[in-house]
């Protein structure tokens, strides 16, 4: 999530767990039966797609995903606004270790966040 300190400085951590909270209820709702989401660390989360036929797959998931994070959570009696950014890196018969795929998909995180938010 970008500049998700903002909400838990502004809001408190409580309020920042609720937004998380539903932001995972979110992405859930965004992905395809099979495929996980789970909170990684902090307001990072680590999506697990098995099915992709096409790396443009990926991309119309991530599409989904931001889309469904778009509308305004009300936390507090306020509205507040997330965007994420995301890196996304597809598991080949070469490489299919799984910490060689999350470091590839934050390799892919740093850049999309290098080219401003929601990227």
């Amino acid at each position: 999530m970008d500049d998700f300190k903002r909400i838990n400085h502004e809001l408190g951590h409580d309020a920042g767990d609720q937004v998380l909270a539903a932001a995972d209820n979110r992405l859930s709702g965004a992905l395809r039966a099979g495929d996980t989401d789970a909170r990684f660390d902090g307001d990072e989360f680590t999506l697990l797609i098995p099915r992709v036929d096409h790396p443009n797959d990926a991309l119309v998931i991530a599409d989904r995903v931001l889309l469904a994070l778009e509308p305004p959570y009300a936390v507090r009696g306020r509205s507040v606004r997330l965007s994420a950014s995301i890196g996304i890196a597809v598991s080949t018969a070469i490489h299919t270790d799984a910490q060689e795929v999350l470091r590839g998909a934050d390799t892919a995180l740093l850049r999309a966040k290098a080219g401003g938010k929601g990227g």
